[in-house]
């Protein structure tokens, strides 16, 4: 009996089990394989699903309000209204109208250009829509076609705008007529508002659309996103502090279709208003310190000398801020450029600081021991140094003077024939001991430019030796110095305060960023300093400064002249500074203004009413 059916059979059930685990092993890879995307790869899947299917959207929050020191605002948010198209409500519209003119340029045998015909037809669509808010408003606006497409590229979630800045009487014509199932809405905006239009607008300065919006305390920060402009400071307050200003952002995160149209809002948060500021001017001051420099260009700046507070800063030419907001047109940036109101004179403009300047040419006298107070210099009417003649001020000269009848008439020969004596050196040094030389430590920085120029400089730079002429030059302000305004007003408050340096602010106490320093001492006797301070005072009461006095007010003042020579064309410098009262130092001022050399215009005459009607209102209203 044989068993080959048996052997056969066993030999197929060896093949059975290879096949069994083949499958086996093939239903565990296929396990395995399921395991992997579902518990490994999903979370990657369903992190590819959330990026390629939700679309945040950011809203900046407004600015914050600005203040002035008595609660009064300076610079606010007014609503903005514009007519906008959601382009997603259209795409239909887009879909119907593309392939209609696929068809029709088939049957006409034309070349078909795929990406042309999308972006044409998006513009006719959108124009139609533009054309029932022109016969609306009776407009005849076109559509950007480059706009249109940048923003179906890049801002496809965002309503588009159509018109900027309507008025209300456009806003309301829009409101009335429009269909609420319109894809043309009229939104709100806030843009920057100015109730005092050109009051300080130096000081405080503008804002322009941004295009770079913080966005760290919203959520889906990994998301595609589309912000709304937000709004930078360019320029004054709204630039320094543009952090503490900036409101806010809000945000929503939307479910979009397959082309990116919105469908589904999923997240939402409210955007909030920027920090408010209280800044240290008072806006009553700030106003009667614009109305008192008129017509004038030139800088005014009156400060607070116990508390370091800065109460007025003016700048002119200057502009009307609600002119530069929400954009700045061409023509009105023309216009300013060609008055040459972009510059703050009062921080940007350098200047030479004319016969002011000899009370630092005083007080190097006396800290060297040049001279004694009561030492008589005889005031004639020229004074020659090697070839050149240097004049006086006046055509007769002053006579005999001691150094308080040389700033109490603003004697030039004096400080020429004194100035010899002490050299350049000293004179260069005790300019620079009161920060002549640097820029002011305060939130707005003054230019760098400012120059107290030496012997080293002078071969540098021009390649001449210093020679006497250059050192009698600058003991009277003229020469190669460059001072802003508001270095002279803080040498005025430095002074009061029998130092050599001065740390304004333009935030009210309390919202100071840096603490007040300790200032350097003058280093002057009492009897020295109060001969300085009775010159002023002589010059205010009696003497070259007589204009700026204030009946019932003891001032220490001085004037002076300086010319300059300014993109080709010569300009006189006439200045007043001081402080007062004297007994107990309040305010230190300083008024420059900038005038033609033919048009007669004197520190005395020109800058010293100006001041008085400033020192005026302040004192009435103490």
């Amino acid at each position: 009996m044989t068993n080959k059916p048996f052997e056969s059979y066993e030999k197929s059930g060896a093949r059975l089990y290879s096949i069994i685990g083949v499958f086996i092993v093939l239903f565990l890879v296929l396990i395995s394989g399921f395991v992997w995307r579902q518990l490994i790869l999903g979370s990657k899947y369903e992190r590819q699903e959330k990026l390629q299917s939700l679309r945040r959207i950011i809203q900046p929050g407004p600015r914050g309000n600005i203040y002035d020191r008595n609660g009064k605002l300076l610079v606010g948010n007014r609503p903005v209204f514009y007519a906008a198209i959601y382009l997603g409500e259209i795409r239909e519209e887009f879909k119907q109208e593309y392939f209609l003119r696929i068809r029709r340029a088939r049957d006409r045998g034309e070349n078909i250009d795929r990406e042309r015909f999308r972006s044409e037809t998006r513009a006719m669509i959108v124009q139609r829509y533009l054309n029932q808010v022109n016969r609306i408003l009776g407009r005849s606006d076109k559509v950007d076609l480059n706009a249109l497409e940048r923003h179906f590229k890049q801002r496809i979630l965002l309503p588009m705008p159509l018109i900027n800045d309507l008025s209300a009487e456009e806003y309301a014509r829009l409101v009335d007529q429009l269909s609420v199932e319109s894809p043309i809405q009229v939104l709100t905006d806030s843009s920057r508002y100015y109730p005092y239009g050109a009051t300080a607008s130096h000081l405080l300065g503008y804002v322009a659309a941004s295009e770079e919006v913080p966005d760290e305390d919203l959520p889906g920060n990994d998301l595609t996103t589309f912000s709304f402009k937000g709004k930078t400071g360019r320029a004054g307050i709204e630039r320094r502090f543009n952090d503490h200003l900036q409101g806010l952002c809000g945000g929503e995160i939307w479910l979009v279709d397959p082309v990116g149209f919105q469908y589904e809002r999923v997240v939402q948060k409210n955007s909030e208003q920027g920090k408010p500021l209280t800044l240290s001017i008072d806006l009553n001051l700030q106003v009667v310190a614009e109305q008192a420099m008129g017509n004038h260009y030139g800088a005014a700046i009156l400060i607070d000398i116990k508390k370091g507070e800065i109460l007025a800063i003016v700048s002119k030419p200057d502009y009307d801020l609600n002119r530069l907001t929400p954009f700045i047109p061409t023509a009105v940036y023309k216009e300013i450029n060609e008055d040459g109101a972009w510059i703050n004179r009062a921080l940007q403009g350098l200047y030479p600081p004319a016969s002011p300047f000899k009370l630092i040419t005083s007080i190097a006298l006396l800290r060297n021991k040049v001279v004694d107070p009561s030492d008589i210099v005889i005031g004639g009417p020229t004074y020659q140094v090697g070839n050149r003649i240097f004049r006086e001020n006046n055509r007769t000269g002053h006579g005999p003077v001691d150094m308080k009848k040389a700033l109490q008439v603003s004697c030039n020969v004096y400080f020429y024939d004194l100035s010899l004596k002490l050299g350049a050196t000293h004179l260069v040094n005790e300019a620079r001991r009161f920060g002549f030389d640097e820029p002011i430590d305060f939130e707005l920085s003054t230019t760098k430019r400012i120059l107290v120029a030496d012997p080293d400089w002078k071969l540098s730079k021009i390649g001449e030796p210093w020679r006497p002429g250059d050192t009698v030059n600058m003991s009277v302000g003229q020469g190669f110095l460059r001072i802003t305004p508001m270095h002279m007003a803080c040498f005025a408050a430095a002074l009061a305060k029998r130092q050599t340096r001065f740390q304004p602010s333009v935030l009210l106490d309390g919202q100071k960023n840096f603490p007040q320093k300790e200032m350097p001492a003058l280093d002057l006797s009492d009897d020295d300093y109060a001969t300085i301070i009775e010159g002023m005072r002589l010059s205010a009461d009696i003497g070259s400064s007589r204009y700026v006095r204030v009946p019932g007010v003891n001032i220490a003042a001085k004037t002076g002249t300086g010319q300059i020579r300014q993109n080709g064309k010569k300009l006189t410098t006439p200045w007043v500074m001081g402080f007062a009262p004297i007994e107990d130092p309040q305010i230190a001022f300083v008024v420059l203004v900038e005038g033609r050399v033919d048009d007669s215009l004197w520190g005395g005459t020109t800058a010293g009413p100006i001041a008085h009607n400033i020192l005026a209102h302040y004192f009435k209203n103490q």
